[in-house]
């Protein structure tokens, strides 16, 4: 498939189009959301990425990571969309890592929130136009790939080899293994099942993404909460060591002036047994030249 990087200049001669065979076919968005059966409206998400990985974590992160986030670290609900994700919708090398434009995508899809999966599929096929330094780039998508072209007419030579696309999802043990946080709850949360007898009006249910932000702030009001008794347990400690330190300060001070007396005593008590001995060898001296003179 020979897509060149103009296909997405809105002034190129063939814009959203592709040369297969001495032939062009169409390749925008609008031709693959046909073809799935889907609207191209997009619901525009207006949050920070420190909030999104928050969300996506559980907290557990809450600082979006610059090398993208690793995919241990997502709950469990959204550890399983990272895999449906990265088979379908936005296949990736790294199937463990979720960079920025797959975290809004699954946090639309937890929260069903309208995505255009044409734009979202096309943009990701043309970000393989830009890996010049490989001499060959497969595409991703081969079936949905092969779909479009055969409904334009495309059909492939006799004898062509037509291979199955053996890709598909299957379910990693390492996902019940508790490591996740299990948000599994949050699927079930929709309206009552419509023609319920109940003597009371049904009440519509509120929508996911509310939940889900209400939820992620009760979990940050507890480790605020325990983060403040925290400090004031430490502040309370502080304070009682600072009074036994000055108590310690205190009993110092009155020992060394205690300790400085009794020196003071002492040393006093030596000078004046000094002068008491010099005094008695003085009348000996007299007494023996009283002596010599008789």
């Amino acid at each position: 498939m020979n897509l060149q990087e103009d296909a997405d200049a809105l002034g190129s001669t063939h814009y959203h189009e592709v040369f297969i065979r001495n032939k062009w076919y169409s390749i925008s968005p609008a031709t693959i959301n046909k073809y799935l059966n889907r609207y191209s409206s997009d619901h525009s998400v207006s949050m920070s990425l420190n909030s999104l990985v928050g969300t996506l974590t559980h907290n557990r992160v809450v600082v979006w990571p610059k090398t993208g986030l690793q995919s241990q670290h997502l709950t469990a609900v959204y550890s399983v969309l990272l895999r449906l994700a990265g088979t379908n919708w936005l296949p990736s090398v790294n199937a463990n890592l979720v960079y920025k434009k797959m975290g809004f995508f699954l946090y639309k899809i937890q929260n069903k929130l309208a995505v255009d999966l044409g734009s979202v599929i096309f943009s990701h096929m043309m970000s393989f136009t830009k890996k010049k330094k490989e001499a060959k780039v497969h595409l991703p998508y081969p079936s949905l790939i092969y779909g479009v072209l055969t409904a334009q007419g495309f059909t492939p030579y006799d004898h062509e080899p037509i291979l199955e696309n053996e890709h598909f999802y299957q379910f990693d043990l390492r996902l019940a293994q508790g490591h996740h946080h299990d948000d599994r709850a949050t699927l079930t949360a929709s309206t009552p099942t419509p023609g319920s007898s109940t003597a009371t009006p049904l009440v519509p249910m509120p929508p996911l993404a509310l939940i889900m932000h209400r939820q992620m702030a009760s979990s940050i009001e507890s480790s605020l909460e325990l983060l403040r008794t925290s400090i004031a347990v430490q502040q309370d400690a502080a304070a009682g060591l600072e009074s036994t330190l000055l108590e310690h300060y205190r009993e110092i001070a009155r020992l060394e002036a205690r300790h400085v007396a009794i020196l003071a005593s002492q040393a006093c008590s030596t000078a004046s047994a000094g002068s008491a001995s010099d005094s008695d060898l003085d009348g000996d001296d007299s007494d023996s030249s009283s002596l010599a003179a008789h």
